[in-house]
């Protein structure tokens, strides 16, 4: 695998810093980057904000990779309108492909 874009949709409630399984057994090696969609429910408008990446316990607008891979944890609860979109590196790609440093000397 290369870079990989993950779809996430929260189908129940999560608390902050509950952990998310990635579906699709993808297992990613790094986050490069994240956002959170919440969309509209007719009351709540939609919203759309860029989480920055952690390698700690995660807080308010921040995400984390659990150590396996397999799962990330957000800083901020999450319900049903919401969506994460991450873009990463999948466990096992090559060094110099598609972590952002191929062609560099």
């Amino acid at each position: 695998m290369g870079d990989v874009l993950v779809v996430i949709t929260i189908t129940s409630p999560a608390s902050a810093g509950e952990e998310i399984t990635i579906p699709n057994g993808i297992k990613l090696k790094r986050i490069n980057s994240a956002t959170r969609i919440q969309m509209s429910d007719g009351t709540n408008p939609g919203a759309c904000s860029t989480l920055t990446v952690t390698t700690g316990t995660p807080g308010t607008g921040e995400i984390a990779l659990s150590s396996d891979g397999r799962s990330v944890s957000v800083g901020d609860a999450l319900d049903t309108r919401d969506i994460l979109v991450i873009y990463g590196v999948a466990d096992g790609e090559a060094q110099g492909f598609g972590d952002g440093t191929a062609g560099r000397v």
